[in-house]
């Protein structure tokens, strides 16, 4: 709720949620997304990456960071590229949105092996 009523005094306690529960931390990232909290970025990525967390928590945190706009998360989504079909759309998704270091990564992405993630990058680039 803090994050969809754009509350950005609530951000510290959004980004302590980061570490609770795959669920309360999933809305958190959601919340720091929509504030576009840049002092979240370094736990929104230690969320992202973290393979032992939920997917539910992992895509909202990709997400996020793609709301947030910093550059400094591309190698994280691009590295989400090929793994899970959920966390794969997700990284495409927030690289869109990353302007030219992004898009760069899409281009990359076009050239993948994996057939799914040329089809999604490709696709991300045309918009």
């Amino acid at each position: 709720m803090v994050g969809k009523l754009r509350l950005s005094q609530h951000a510290t306690l959004l980004r302590a949620c980061l570490g609770e529960r795959d669920e309360l931390a999933a809305g958190a990232a959601t919340g720091l997304g929509l504030i576009g909290d840049v002092r979240s970025v370094g736990a929104l990525m230690d969320l992202a990456g973290d393979d032992r967390r939920a997917l539910s928590a992992r895509t909202a945190a990709i997400a996020a960071l793609g709301s947030i706009g910093t550059a400094s998360a591309v190698p994280l989504l691009e590295a989400q590229l090929g793994g899970d079909w959920s966390l794969t759309a997700a990284a495409v998704r927030a690289l869109s949105w990353l302007g030219d270091p992004g898009g760069a990564a899409l281009r990359r992405a076009v050239a993948s092996s994996r057939p799914e993630v040329r089809a999604l990058a490709g696709a991300a680039l045309e918009q």
